[in-house]
């Protein structure tokens, strides 16, 4: 069982995106599980691609388009008289730094949020047709390669961004404050000593020394920041340790739960199923179902 991570291949060297039109009655355009760092955008302009993620499968019918956030785990299938445009860049061609202005908007389509796609038809909001429009602009511009045109690729690429959030296809407001609260630098330490720590025990005033705060204030001042508790996000950030490892590899359920950082074993499955409305067995076996159906196509 092993979902694979995929180095995107990038179609120029002078601009790290990929965007190329694949058309399934030429080339096999399945793939298995896989997970990548870039955001993909996909547009199907004939015909119907089904994609499956770890708890779900839907069909992208003609004239939808597909958003996958970064590092989500999907597969697809080959289709059927398919014509589709991909494009994948990685948050960082468009967000550089924290205080950067784009930052709260693409957090929406890297952190962890309720669902790991979104999908949407052109018909539904006029300005969505410009999304089709500029994908396969950018497609053309590749191919070309007039002067200038890694700035019209850029700003096509910024073009879609913007009309996704404008008009709502994707709502930027309901991501953590996390991503647009000032006191996120301030909480950079506490992030890095969670991701080193995670499977030992942390205690609150350990962490609350790192920004040099008490425990009472630093409680406040990072709810304030993640709309977490500490204890929530520590939990989170455990949880979703242990959902990789569920898919990646053979553990046992308890041997996941002992590199994870958790205090017991019951405690383990009972935050396991707080956070995914399922027990860790029944996570994995519906990932190996999934899988399983993906192979039987392939």
């Amino acid at each position: 069982m092993d979902i694979r991570h995929e180095n995107v291949e990038y179609s120029d060297l002078n601009i790290p995106i990929y965007c190329r039109t694949v058309i399934s009655n030429e080339e096999n355009i399945s793939a298995n599980f896989h997970i990548h760092e870039e955001i993909e955008i996909v547009y199907v302009s004939k015909g119907s691609q089904t994609f499956t993620f770890i708890d779900e499968s839907v069909i992208v019918h003609e004239g939808e388009i597909l958003v996958i956030n970064s590092m989500c785990p999907h597969c697809s299938d080959n289709g059927l008289n398919t014509r589709i445009y991909i494009l994948q860049f990685r948050p960082e061609l468009v967000m550089n730094n924290h205080s950067d202005c784009s930052f709260p908007y693409l957090a929406a389509l890297t952190g962890n949020q309720t669902s790991s796609y979104t999908i949407f038809s052109i018909n539904d909001n006029e300005n969505f047709k410009s999304i089709a429009l500029m994908l396969i602009k950018i497609t053309e511009e590749l191919k070309e390669q007039a002067p200038a045109y890694e700035l019209n690729i850029m700003a096509s690429i910024y073009s879609i961004l913007t009309t996704l959030f404008r008009f709502s296809a994707i709502d930027y407001n309901t991501i953590s404050p996390l991503y647009k609260n000032q006191s996120l630098k301030k909480l950079e330490p506490v992030f890095k000593y969670v991701e080193d720590h995670f499977n030992e025990d942390i205690r609150l005033d350990e962490v609350a020394v790192l920004v040099n705060y008490s425990p009472q204030y630093f409680c406040r001042i990072f709810k304030e920041t993640t709309d977490k508790t500490f204890i929530d996000y520590l939990n989170c950030f455990r949880i979703n340790t242990a959902k990789k490892l569920l898919i990646n590899t053979n553990e046992s359920i308890y041997g996941i739960y002992i590199k994870t950082g958790f205090s017991s074993f019951s405690y383990f499955n009972r935050i396991f199923k707080k956070y995914n409305k399922l027990s860790p067995t029944e996570y994995r076996q519906i990932f190996l179902k999934k899988q399983q159906a993906v192979n039987s196509k392939n």
